[in-house]
């Protein structure tokens, strides 16, 4: 199952990251740790990267690779429109 929202890119440690809306982690029983399939939607330019969800504070949050940061010049405060994959990958 996929879902899709928009983001706003915030910087926690040296990572940025998307927090992902509560009701999608409670819809789908996700949790920290499992894995997820993200596309990334930059202007009609995509990228799409698995991750791990990792839960920051009460927020649950997706790590955007540096490599996807550092092509398409994304900074803190940036929207962006995420298409998450709800299928849960194998560990």
């Amino acid at each position: 199952m996929r879902r899709v929202f928009d983001a706003r890119i915030r910087k926690v440690g040296n990572s940025y990251v998307v927090t992902m809306p509560s009701i999608i982690i409670r819809r789908f029983k996700l949790k920290q740790g499992d894995f997820l399939t993200v596309s990334v939607d930059l202007k009609k330019i995509q990228r799409e990267f698995d991750s791990r969800i990792r839960k920051v504070g009460n927020s649950y949050v997706i790590t955007i690779p540096p490599v996807t940061v550092k092509r398409f010049g994304l900074k803190e405060g940036s929207f962006i429109t995420v298409d998450v994959e709800l299928e849960k990958h194998a560990k």
